[in-house]
């Protein structure tokens, strides 16, 4: 994190340390970027990922000492999470009787998925011997539930 340049807040979200951590979030980006698309646009797939990416990596230079090497889009994708289950809840009341339940069924399973990662992250973030950015990933989740209230659907 030292003499941090502002490109980088943009170019680590393309640069990851194995490739299983980029087939990692290549899948969850697969899973929920679609999912944001479907109920928000293109649009706001492309600005919440850039958004909560560099939000998270500002965050995380902010918080962590500047010994720490953080890369991947991890906090990107953990914004997605918070605001594809937040967008589906917020669409709800739109939807006929069939699409509603669906709808809660989907926002109920990754609601789920969202809130289990959210309490694993604040614990593991106590975890000194993690070589994973918890703040980041926490941070993404925060971005992702605040821009749920910016994005209307294209």
């Amino acid at each position: 994190h030292r003499d941090t340049k502002i490109w980088q807040l943009f170019t680590a979200l393309f640069l990851h340390a194995s490739p299983t951590h980029l087939m990692n979030n290549m899948f969850l980006l697969l899973v929920f970027g679609k999912m944001v698309e479907e109920d928000l646009g293109k649009r706001a797939l492309i600005g919440s990922f850039f958004i909560c990416g560099v939000l998270s990596n500002i965050f995380s230079l902010w918080y962590l000492p500047t010994s720490s090497i953080s890369m991947g889009s991890s906090g990107a994708i953990f914004g997605l999470y918070s605001l594809s289950v937040l967008a589906k809840l917020r669409k709800i009341k739109s939807l006929d009787a069939e699409e509603r339940v669906i709808n809660f069924v989907e926002s109920s399973v990754f609601g789920y998925f969202v809130a289990a990662t959210l309490l694993h992250e604040m614990k593991m973030h106590s975890s000194t011997s993690s070589n994973v950015n918890h703040v980041a990933h926490f941070a993404g989740i925060v971005v992702g539930a605040l821009l749920v209230c910016l994005f209307k659907r294209d």
